[in-house]
């Protein structure tokens, strides 16, 4: 925090260090991101999770979601792979707790298959 002071540029992990910042990083991300605004965007997102989908022979994936912010991304995409019958395991990654908790408690869609696998932490929640 006192080189971001020092050099007058605030490193991007400060914008959602706190459950605040957080909350206010995702409505502005919500309002102005061009996976939230754009229906070409968010479709290219679900023709790839399809594309990557068709080609998994797995039956259990275990999902990384690097840098997850808010789950929405992820949660689509376990959602396809949950739908097409695989065992699903998430671990949500980002640069602050906060967002990690969010992501969590958004990426797995509200789905009780699975199992949901913090950095660090291994959670049962169902199956």
């Amino acid at each position: 925090m006192l080189e971001s002071l020092r050099t007058r540029r605030v490193n991007h992990k400060f914008h959602y260090d706190s459950v605040k910042q957080t909350q206010q990083w995702l409505a502005l991300h919500q309002a102005y991101s061009p996976s939230r605004t754009d229906p070409d965007c968010a479709a290219a997102y679900d023709r790839s999770f399809t594309a990557v989908a068709s080609k998994m022979g797995s039956r259990r994936v275990h999902l990384i979601g690097l840098g997850c912010g808010g789950g929405q991304k992820d949660t689509r995409l376990l959602k396809l792979l949950r739908d097409s019958g695989r065992t699903v395991f998430y671990t949500p990654s980002d640069v602050s707790t906060a967002m990690v908790l969010r992501g969590a408690t958004d990426g797995h869609g509200g789905d009780s298959t699975g199992e949901l696998l913090p950095a660090g932490v291994r959670s049962r929640y169902g199956g």
